[in-house]
Order: structure tokens, then sequence, then C-alpha cells
């Protein structure tokens, strides 16, 4: 039982990083609710969660010693995975230009 909970435990940084993953999805499509004006509430409260989720999953995977390899690719990953929607949503409505996304991300 109590190596059950270990194990649980030791995964919290892969699960929450599996659940920003699924919540990426919605946040996509409520990205196109913002042409519409409905979707900026949804939108603001999903990329919170999301961004909430990433600073929790690095905090835990060093505080708690858990880090490994597959969770390290997982989480860039999703990074990147969140990133690339983003990006084709505002170069495709261009909202922005390119040079905002290159300078806040390198």
């Amino acid at each position: 039982m109590i190596a059950m909970i270990f194990q649980l435990t030791k995964n919290i940084p892969n699960i929450l990083s599996s659940i920003r993953i699924i919540i990426t999805i919605p946040f996509i499509f409520s990205l196109y609710d913002l042409i519409l004006g409905t979707g900026s509430i949804i939108s603001l409260l999903l990329f919170s969660i999301i961004i909430i989720s990433d600073i929790l999953d690095g905090y835990l995977a060093r505080k708690l010693n858990f880090v490994s390899a597959f969770g390290a690719n997982l989480d860039i990953f999703v990074r990147y995975f969140l990133f690339i929607f983003i990006y084709n949503y505002f170069m495709l409505f261009e909202c922005c230009s390119n040079l905002v996304f290159i300078h806040c991300y390198f």
C-alpha cells in the first residue's frame, strides 16, 4: 500500500504534464472563440491553469527529486505543443508580428 502511494506520488509531475496536454486542446478551441468575442474568460482561465500546472510540475519534480528523462522530455513536448498552436493562431489571424514571438521565445 505504501509502495503504491509512493509510486503515485512519484508520477505527479508526469500526470500534471499529461493534464496540460488535455487542457491545451480546449484552450486552442477557446482561442477561436475570441474572434466572436465569447471566449476571452475561458481562454484566460484555461491558460492560467496551463501555466500554473507547468510551474507546479517543475517545482514538484525538483523538490521531491522525481526528475526523469521521460518527464523532462514530456514537459518540453507539451510546452512546444502549446506554443506552436498559439503561434499558429496569432499568425493565422494576423494578431501580432513574428518579431514578438521571436523576442519572447528566445
